[in-house]
């Protein structure tokens, strides 16, 4: 019969939930705090309808185009960036005399509005916004730069031509009026 007994007593043993330390340790690890996530929708290429929670390989529920690979979260466009990098070119090159300046002025200015425009249109991502402003708005800084120091330039050399034209061109070195007869 004793072995009935302590049969049963580890029976009742095995079945009560086993138990837990208690917390009241200030050394114990707490648990780390829960962040809230947020995460950008991935949008269709076609209808912009968020396929976040598709496969690769199945199709857009709402236009049923096939979804081919995710794109990345952060992602750019190349026109976007080339604007700016040329932005940033154009101010450096206003001062080497003038001309690359405008020349990656211009350039600058041509990109960042393509990439405006495909941004508008859908075909780049907005992310990419960010970059063509700050092209757009070097490459005015930058052009304006290379056409006043290319002013600066054509103003020198026609004063120093009329001085030179003026001093009487001889080698006399005398001096006469600087402008007039």
């Amino acid at each position: 019969m004793d072995n009935n007994a302590n049969d049963e007593r580890r029976s009742d043993r095995d079945d009560a939930a086993p138990e837990t330390p208690a917390s009241d340790n200030p050394l114990a690890p707490a648990a780390p705090p829960t962040v809230p996530t947020t995460r950008a929708p991935i949008l269709c290429a076609s209808c912009r309808y968020d396929i976040s929670d598709q496969p690769v390989g199945g199709a857009c529920p709402e236009c049923g185009t096939p979804i081919h690979q995710r794109a990345a979260v952060r992602q750019t466009q190349g026109r976007a960036i080339a604007s700016m990098i040329l932005g940033i070119c154009s101010i450096v090159g206003c001062f080497m005399y003038a001309v690359p300046g405008l020349v990656c002025g211009i350039l600058a200015l041509v990109f960042a509005k393509k990439a405006e425009l495909e941004i508008q249109a859908g075909r780049a991502p907005v992310t990419s916004q960010g970059f063509a402003k700050a092209g757009r708005i070097c490459g005015w800084i930058g052009l304006s730069l290379s056409i006043a120091f290319f002013l600066f330039w054509i103003v020198y050399f026609v004063f120093i031509i009329l001085m030179l034209v003026n001093s009487g061109g001889g080698g006399g070195g005398g001096g006469g009026p600087l402008f007039g007869p």
